[in-house]
């Protein structure tokens, strides 16, 4: 099996700029929605950034049950095993988008709890 580790860190930061633009667009449309300042939305750049990288991780990191699928293609028969969940993407995304969206969460209630005056 080939493994390099540039490739695998150019990978690595790829997945890092995409999960920070995400991040970005989720503080911007939370800040909107919230009506709050866009000043931190390099937090949410970084915070979208990471859960990227760490959904990655997790998915790789955590087993889950084997799901092993049949098939014929003409007279041959295959089969297809997988250890992992096979969608990392979707894990990925996810904490890309609720890591800044916690954190607009968090301010927003901090904000209202504080007394106005």
């Amino acid at each position: 099996m080939f493994y390099s580790l540039a490739i695998t860190l150019i990978f690595a930061i790829w997945y890092f700029v995409i999960g920070a633009l995400t991040g970005c667009i989720t503080g911007l449309v939370l800040a909107a929605i919230l009506k709050r300042s866009k000043r931190g939305v390099w937090k949410d750049a970084l915070l979208g950034g990471f859960g990227m990288i760490l959904g990655f991780v997790l998915v790789a990191a955590v087993p889950v049950p084997q799901n092993t699928i049949t098939y014929k293609m003409g007279e041959t028969t295959v089969t297809s095993t997988e250890n992992r969940f096979q969608h990392p993407h979707y894990i990925a995304f996810a904490l890309a988008v609720a890591f800044p969206a916690i954190r607009a969460m968090r301010s927003a209630k901090r904000k209202s709890h504080q007394p106005s005056g």
